[in-house]
């Protein structure tokens, strides 16, 4: 009978001593993800000390407007440069990717620190564009169709690629 009871308090112990870390680790998951989540917030405001606007649309209508109704709506004050076309072709994805690489060589030019990316278009117009962009600062908008306005969808970084 004493070494049941002997047995039951060595695993309450090792129990214990198990547990600490456990706990631990979960209280130090939960405040790394609560930081994370502050910081891309944090990001989605952030607008640089030399930020540049690219407005991206790439389907039928105009919606420069509301690229420029947005910044202003928002008190943001930038350079703005576009990229405009009907419809995204399959024959012409070459010129688009140029044009593209263009534009952020116009905007690096001017010494920009963030861009501000409003896109409008196809899925992937969105793919060719993240990649272009992949290694600078960029804060993602994209149109709603719903609202017809812009909405900011945060800071575009590699691990979305």
């Amino acid at each position: 009978m004493q070494m049941w009871e002997l047995l039951d308090k060595v695993n309450i112990i090792i129990g214990t001593i198990v547990a600490i870390p456990v706990f631990w680790s979960w209280y130090f998951l939960i405040t790394q993800r609560r930081r994370q989540k502050q910081l891309i917030k944090s990001l989605e405001t952030l607008s640089g000390d030399r930020p540049v606007a690219v407005s991206i649309d790439l389907m039928p209508g105009e919606s420069e407007n509301q690229a420029l109704m947005y910044l202003k709506k928002h008190n943001l004050d930038m350079e703005f440069l576009k990229i405009t076309r009907e419809k995204l072709k399959k024959d012409e994805l070459q010129n688009f990717v140029e044009e593209l690489h263009k534009i952020k060589a116009e905007a690096m030019s001017k010494g920009a620190d963030r861009i501000h990316l409003f896109y409008r278009g196809p899925v992937v117009g969105a793919m060719i564009v993240g990649e272009v962009f992949s290694n600078t600062s960029v804060t993602i908008y994209h149109f709603d169709k719903a609202t017809g306005t812009y909405e900011s969808w945060g800071p575009l970084h590699r691990s979305f690629i």
